[in-house]
């Protein structure tokens, strides 16, 4: 490996835990509709305003062990598992990218996007319309761009953006009237709008595919986990989005035909 890309890789997963830190933030203010800008970041327990020393990626909580300098209220796990994995994705696409202004511009704001709408929805059961909406523009705005991960034209990303809103929008409606309550949520069809004006009309197949596949099998090992009989599996709510990213995830990485390359193996 080249020295200049090995350099470029350290680049991104140092950029990848600083906006992983800066997501953890996001994750928190958004959905409770607070500001994102002020005031500074500070303990949710005990509002003391936090310091550079308490804001190293990773580093900080290393150092404290998982708990608050000032109060030592301990701080969730999950502060670090989304910093080391925006890093590790931001690594990811800069590999299959390379330093080009593709990745500054779209694939970097979009593995941003995804991962704080999966938190967001797995936490809060929502999916913030500034981000999927946001999002939607986003992908189509930087369809122009020469991209080596995954190419699309213009006409691609709006058509991708069009049909996934149309057809999440109609099956939440067949669903909700044949079975009389919420299946999909509006925030499920205006994520799957903003996966396809970054994948396009072709990815929007093997990303459906693929969110069933793991969302059933994820459903399967929770009802066989479950510990209440009396509890009807399919009243379960499951956040769909989570499972919507993965599947756009696996398309964007290895492209639209990664269904069917998977079937050909199996």
């Amino acid at each position: 490996m080249a020295l200049g890309i090995l350099w470029f890789l350290v680049w991104a997963g140092c950029l990848g835990l600083i906006f992983g830190s800066f997501l953890n933030l996001v994750i928190v203010r958004l959905p409770a509709h607070e500001s994102i800008i002020e005031p500074r970041s500070h303990c949710r327990s005990c509002q003391h305003q936090l310091g550079m020393l308490d804001l190293i990626p990773v580093v900080s909580f290393m150092l404290t062990r998982g708990r608050c300098r000032y109060c030592a209220v301990k701080l969730p796990l999950e502060f670090v598992v989304i910093e080391l994995l925006t890093s590790l994705l931001l690594i990811t696409f800069a590999r299959r990218e390379g330093p080009t202004m593709a990745f500054l511009l779209r694939d970097a704001p979009f593995a941003l996007l995804l991962i704080a709408i999966t938190f967001i929805d797995l936490k809060h059961r929502i999916i913030p319309d500034v981000l999927s909406l946001g999002g939607t523009v986003l992908g189509i705005g930087s369809s122009f761009l020469t991209q080596r991960l995954y190419p699309l034209t213009v006409y691609e990303s709006v058509g991708g953006a069009v049909l996934g809103f149309t057809l999440f929008f109609l099956l939440a409606v067949g669903y909700e009237r044949v079975a009389h309550r919420q299946g999909l949520g509006g925030g499920d069809v205006k994520l799957l709008a903003m996966l396809g004006a970054f994948i396009g009309i072709k990815g929007l197949l093997s990303t459906i595919l693929i969110s069933a596949l793991a969302g059933s099998l994820c459903g399967f090992i929770m009802w066989l986990g479950e510990r209440a009989p009396t509890r009807s599996f399919l009243q379960q709510s499951i956040p769909y989005g989570p499972f919507l990213v993965l599947g756009a995830l696996c398309t964007y990485l290895y492209g639209g035909d990664v269904w069917f390359r998977f079937m050909i193996l199996m």
